[in-house]
């Protein structure tokens, strides 16, 4: 991507004489990094000197391809990065590992969703190495790592590995044979999405032979239910419905209701297959879910209720269903908990109210956990899944909240709390949660707060004290700093040089301890940020100037993640300004 001038002689030549070395090498695979739209006269210029060598050498391109060309990417090459790298470069002290993160992973969601009409055999939507086979070291649980692999597969993306072939760990090693899972990538059918929410998405795409593969994928901290249907899944109607899990090669039957109860961060991923009777001697499939019915963020008596659903097209016997929650709480039904039967289709039901201790905490976080048992043939089977409900106290005057991100706030005396996603502060994008006094910032004003706590989402995770003009229009507001601490990166104070409303420029310094104190100090329009450890000896962080400066500003704590879907919480104390 150095600008050839494809219209001079030799040009074309030059490029081809490249092609023919690479071919004369045996090489297979050759990838183009940094295309961008201006660069597609270079890909076009590889593409017919790779041909030229009679060689079938795949032209990959990275990164970040542009969706709306991608007529030009499929003419010209044969797969192409959606987005940018899995890897999160997120380890201290510039460590490789941990390779990845769960945020890295859930990012390529909505990719997924949104390229899938373009991949197939013709040229394949790459969303980039399977970050599978060192273990712990893969910075996923077991669970994330089935996750990643199975979204991979379902989108049929190339699954090159990202990890140390020479430590490969046996477990994942198992993960990486399964060839049912890998039957499932390699169909060259790209998956659609058929449904999402906060906390579950389902994809899935039909075979050649008529089956349907879906994957039932579990965004949230919890063990919860998910579901589709047969008709969703595009399937005909039949009578009956063969449900094997891929992973685990277990077969249940469905008589129309594709359900899984599902692990926190995880995935069922299961072919299902029409059939003209019930299944064989298969156990009808059994979910359990529980639905919290809709309330306000500081109220501590909720309302649930617990659904033990016989989706097969047998019935189960000596149903039943218990609640549990943390000490303290108050939990009440007047719904019957137990059924000798369940006929196919059927749902055992129990609506529970309940009341939680009242708490000081700024985000009190209560735990329940649902049981659920039944009877098919001699075995019985119990079945979980669980919530976490938080409770925060409402922002009172005169404090203001806003959010660019999901992000929800709290208040307890002089402690204040942020609880917000969003993938950077930092140029191009503009997403975090605030908690703010409007016109604040002024000449001459001093603005300090305590940082009791941040939550290490990511070592890039910023907290702090944010200033701009208009502090609620994010990505566009001038006269903009924040002054933040990050879990791994110590202090920052970044701001945006040029005006346009994006942080553009950064100093650091130091090593995050929790708690820390910051402190901003302006005078006209330049700024100095400082950090303490103890409240009494302060350093600087940077000095700077920002001509686009307000004569009064917005002025107050912002926190993002770092991690777009992760929730991070920071914890304030004592803020102050003048």
């Amino acid at each position: 991507m150095v600008g050839i001038d494809y219209d001079k002689p030799g040009a074309q030549d030059f490029v081809d004489s490249w092609a023919g070395q690479f071919a004369g090498w045996g090489i297979d695979y050759l990838k183009i990094d940094g295309v961008g739209t201006p660069d597609i006269g270079d890909v076009r210029a590889w593409s017919q000197a790779l041909k030229q060598t009679g060689r079938p050498i795949h032209l990959e391109l990275s990164n970040n391809l542009d969706i709306h060309n991608t007529a030009a990417w499929q003419q010209l090459s044969d797969g192409w990065r959606t987005g940018g790298d899995i890897e999160c470069y997120c380890g201290r002290d510039g460590s490789s590992y941990p390779l990845t993160s769960w945020s890295s992973i859930t990012s390529r969601f909505d990719q997924v969703a949104a390229w899938a009409p373009y991949g197939g055999p013709a040229g394949y939507n790459d969303y980039d190495s399977l970050e599978v086979g060192n273990g712990a070291d893969d910075g996923l649980t077991l669970d994330e790592r089935r996750t990643q692999m199975s979204l991979w597969s379902l989108a049929a993306s190339p699954l090159m590995l990202g990890t140390d072939l020479t430590h490969l760990d046996p477990t994942d090693l198992a993960l990486l044979k399964n060839a049912d899972v890998l039957g499932v990538d390699q169909d060259g059918i790209d998956a659609r999405r058929i449904s999402d929410d906060a906390e579950g998405q389902v994809f899935a795409k039909t075979e050649q032979n008529g089956d349907a593969v879906v994957g039932l994928f579990n965004t949230g901290s919890a063990p919860r239910e998910v579901a589709t249907t047969a008709q969703a899944l595009g399937l005909p109607s039949s009578r009956d419905y063969a449900l094997t899990d891929l992973w685990n090669h277990g077969t249940t039957e469905s008589a129309g209701r594709i359900a899984a109860d599902v692990p926190p961060h995880g995935v069922v991923l299961l072919r299902v297959h029409p059939t003209r009777q019930v299944a064989g001697d298969a156990a009808p499939s059994v979910t359990l879910a529980l639905n919290w019915a809709p309330a306000a963020s500081d109220s501590t008596t909720r309302t649930v209720t617990a659904v033990l659903s016989d989706n097969g097209s047998r019935p189960v016997t000596n149903a039943a269903l218990d609640l549990t929650g943390p000490d303290g709480a108050t939990i009440s039904t007047t719904s019957p908990t137990h059924a000798r039967t369940l006929k196919p289709g059927g749902t055992l039901s129990a609506t529970y109210t309940v009341a939680l201790k009242p708490s000081e905490d700024l985000f009190a976080t209560s735990a329940f956990r649902a049981a659920g048992a039944y009877r098919f043939g001699p075995a019985t089977t119990h079945l979980t899944v669980g919530d976490t409900i938080t409770v925060d106290h409402p922002v009172g005057a005169p404090y203001r909240t806003f959010a660019s991100t999901t992000a929800s706030f709290s208040q307890s005396g002089t402690r204040l709390g942020i609880r917000a996603q969003g993938a950077d502060l930092y140029t191009p994008v503009d997403e975090y949660g605030t908690i703010y006094l409007p016109g604040a910032e002024h000449d001459g004003s001093t603005t300090t707060v305590k940082i009791d706590s941040q939550a290490d989402t990511n070592v890039w995770a910023k907290a702090g004290i944010m200033v701009r003009n208009d502090i609620t229009k994010a990505g566009a507001s001038p006269g903009y700093l924040a002054l933040v601490e990050t879990p791994g990166n110590g202090y920052l104070l970044d701001w945006d040089s040029d005006g346009d409303g994006q942080l553009d420029s950064q100093d650091s310094t130091g090593t995050a301890t929790y708690p820390s104190w910051l402190k901003l100090v302006r005078h006209g329009t330049t700024y100095s940020g400082y950090y303490s450890t103890d409240d009494a000896t302060w350093n600087l962080v940077g000095t700077i100037t920002l001509p686009t400066a307000a004569a009064t500003q917005d002025m107050g704590l912002t926190a993002t993640s770092h991690a777009a879907g992760t929730t991070g919480e920071t914890d304030f104390d004592s803020f102050t300004t003048d």
